[in-house]
């Protein structure tokens, strides 16, 4: 699976810098012209997944919305998320974005090859990020944020 996604996301990014070198789309156009094109398709699959009904419980059938088993389910989300939660998912996806912007604009300014060392710096962070979890230690916490701050900016 890793190979295929992999394989995916590369042909993803040649796509996106031959669309910014021979197309002349800024970064930004890019990326809103595919949110909202991915952002439809999603949507209507999601809806089409929703009325798919499942025998019952399972691994893959784990969703319960009025007395059946779904695979996912977009009412569920609709009746039990509060005003605080829809809140939490469009910053969420605001930072999304701003992570796609970001690749866009390295693909844009330099080679596809530089977003290795945008990966890379994000591996670096999650792996921080474990460590923050295992160690409940507050110094250590404010050391590794000011550690990741730098880490930005050097990049």
């Amino acid at each position: 699976m890793q190979i295929v996604l992999g394989l995916g996301e590369a042909i993803y990014f040649l796509y996106v810098k031959s669309l910014m070198q021979y197309n002349f789309f800024s970064p930004y156009k890019v990326c809103y012209v595919f949110g909202i094109i991915n952002g439809i398709i999603i949507l209507i699959i999601y809806f089409i997944i929703s009325e798919i009904k499942c025998s019952g419980e399972d691994l893959l059938c784990s969703v319960e919305y009025k007395g059946a088993y779904y695979f996912d389910n977009i009412h569920v989300v609709i009746t039990n998320y509060n005003i605080g939660k829809f809140i939490l998912c469009f910053l969420l996806s605001i930072c999304f974005c701003s992570i796609k912007i970001i690749f866009n604009l390295i693909i844009n300014y330099y080679s596809v090859c530089h977003i290795f060392l945008f990966l890379q710096n994000k591996g670096i962070a999650d792996s921080i990020g474990k460590e923050i979890d295992n160690n409940n230690n507050p110094i250590f916490y404010f050391i590794i944020q000011i550690s990741n701050v730098i880490n930005f900016f050097l990049f």
